[in-house]
């Protein structure tokens, strides 16, 4: 199962955690999409867990720089991108999660 999260929501940590580990552990692969409000996700300690447990995280970098979410802090294993990430999430998964 190749399941997608699109997170829109910045309050919305505990379920994304919730949501990819649980895929994690079942050993379904897992990509984090990060757009508008979600970026906010990008100061949490939280992402590069996720990525480094395997789950592969992208950002809308203008979305970010709308946030004035400071890049330079961004850990190099979440990836920047743009609307073409957040296409390529819906294409590659068989699931779609939004939060």
């Amino acid at each position: 199962m190749k399941l997608g999260i699109l997170v829109v929501n910045g309050d919305q940590k505990n379920h994304l955690e919730g949501l990819a580990r649980a895929a994690l552990e079942r050993g379904w692969s897992v990509k984090v999409f990060l757009n508008d409000d979600g970026v906010r996700l990008l100061e949490d300690p939280l992402l590069p867990e996720l990525a480094q447990a395997g789950a592969g995280i992208s950002f809308c970098e203008t979305s970010a720089r709308s946030l004035k979410i400071a890049l330079e802090k961004v850990p190099r294993s979440l990836k920047r991108g743009t609307q073409l990430q957040h296409a390529m999430l819906h294409q590659f998964s068989d699931q779609i999660v939004v939060l």
